[in-house]
C-alpha cells in the first residue's frame, strides 16, 4: 500500500508502472523500501514520508478519542440498562457490533404495568423487518431500521440494546427505561 500511495503521489508518470525509469522494490526482512529513481523523485518522496511521520501522533490521538467515545457509550449503555437488568434479575451486556437479525423472532414488549403485550417480528435483511401486527412502538408492516454497539434506531425511536440470557435480543426505549422489548428468535 505504500509503494503505490507514493507512486501516486509523487511524480506518477516517472514510475515504471506508467512507462517511467523510477522503480521500488520492498525488502520486509530488513524493513527496507528500495527507491531507483532521480533526485527529485526521492527528494518528493522523502518529503512525503516525512509528511506521513508528522501525521502519525494525530491519529494516535484520534484513535485514543475514538476508544474513549466508545468506552463512554458502552458506560452509558450500560448504566441505562441497569433498571431493566434488575427488573429481569439477568446481566444484559450492551451489543459490541452488528447483530445477524434474519429471521423471525417472538417479540414480548413489558411496560411499566407489567402487563406483556407480544408480537412477531420478521428481519428480511440487515435493514428491514415486518411487523405482524400494531404494538406500542411500530404498526403492521415493513420497518426501516440500524443495530450495532449498543443500539437500535427505527423510524425515529431509538433503543438500547443488548444481549439477555438464552441469547435474546433485549430493546430499551432510550426515553422510557421502563419498558423493554425481549426478542426471541423463534425455531421456525
Amino acid at each position: 500500500m505504500l509503494m503505490q500511495a507514493t507512486q501516486s503521489v509523487v511524480f506518477p508518470g516517472e514510475w515504471e508502472q506508467l512507462g517511467g525509469n523510477c522503480s521500488m522494490a520492498p525488502f520486509p526482512s530488513l524493513e527496507l523500501l528500495v527507491i531507483d529513481a532521480t533526485s527529485g523523485v526521492h527528494a518528493r518522496t522523502a518529503e512525503l514520508f516525512e509528511d506521513m511521520d508528522s501525521l502519525k501522533p494525530a491519529i494516535t490521538e484520534i484513535e485514543q478519542q475514538r476508544l474513549e467515545w466508545k468506552r463512554m457509550q458502552q458506560e452509558q449503555v450500560s448504566k441505562a440498562l441497569e433498571p431493566v437488568s434488575k427488573r429481569l434479575g439477568e446481566t444484559l451486556v450492551p451489543l459490541a457490533g452488528d447483530v445477524d437479525m434474519s429471521g423471525k423472532w417472538n417479540v414480548k414488549i413489558v411496560t411499566p404495568d407489567g402487563k406483556p403485550a407480544t408480537n412477531q417480528y420478521t428481519f428480511i435483511d440487515q435493514e428491514t423487518f415486518e411487523t405482524q401486527s400494531s404494538d406500542p412502538f411500530f404498526q403492521p408492516g415493513k420497518q426501516w431500521f440500524s443495530i450495532s454497539d449498543g443500539a437500535m434506531v427505527s423510524l425515529g425511536v431509538g433503543f438500547h440494546a443488548a444481549m439477555g440470557s438464552d441469547d435474546d435480543l433485549i430493546l430499551v426505549p432510550t426515553n422510557d427505561p421502563t419498558t423493554y422489548l425481549r426478542l426471541s428468535r423463534t425455531n421456525h
